[in-house]
């Protein structure tokens, strides 16, 4: 009986400090609730996270934008700025995406994308299919192996976004963006912008 008292008040006493270490956000769990962050952060997998630790520029970095926890990459501070071209992200003129596996929208025609369900694992959530083409979400360096590259989806300079003019009052889009420089305490993670 007094070893169950004992596991029992363990059991609480670890409850408690798991409690507090989440109140005070020194231990936190996210989930990554997007596509945004694949393939780094895969979508609904659960991730520890800690504000012990200041981010670097590359990290990954989870915030409550309203009621939504999220989270995205870092990738530049106050003082930087930011580019998007061809949508490559560039950070103080440097290419930021240059060593990154990222995933971007692909235009198929049947052909491509039945030899792709051959040779790779495809996610149907990832595709949709417009009576003439599939457009599908899918690694860069997936598409390189099949020299499918050239058929990546990316928005014109000319291709105006509202929302993203309406916010900078620029003709900018998701994929040709910029140059901005971030004001001082602020970030800039994923392609959203806020307040440090």
């Amino acid at each position: 009986m007094k070893k169950i008292s004992v596991a029992l008040l363990a059991v609480g006493a670890l409850i408690v400090i798991f409690m507090a270490c989440n109140f005070l956000g020194l231990y936190s769990f996210y989930k990554s609730s997007s596509a945004s962050n694949e393939p780094g952060l895969k979508t609904n997998k659960w991730i520890a996270v800690t504000n012990l630790k200041q981010p670097k520029t590359g990290d990954f970095i989870a915030y409550n934008c309203d009621t939504i926890k999220r989270m995205h990459r870092l990738i530049a501070t106050g003082g930087d700025t930011l580019e998007i071209r061809d949508g490559r992200v560039y950070v103080n003129k440097n290419d930021f995406d240059k060593n990154m596996n990222l995933m971007h929208t692909y235009k198929l025609n049947e052909e491509q994308f039945a030899y792709l369900g051959q040779q790779e694992v495809i996610d149907p959530l990832q595709v949709m299919f417009d009576q003439t083409y599939y457009t599908i979400y899918l690694e860069d360096k997936v598409a390189s192996k099949y020299k499918l590259s050239k058929y990546k989806v990316i928005a014109k300079t000319a291709v105006i976004d509202a929302y993203i003019s309406r916010t900078f009052n620029r003709i900018w889009n998701k994929d040709n963006f910029g140059p901005l420089v971030i004001p001082k305490k602020s970030i800039c993670n994923g392609r959203q912008q806020g307040l440090l």
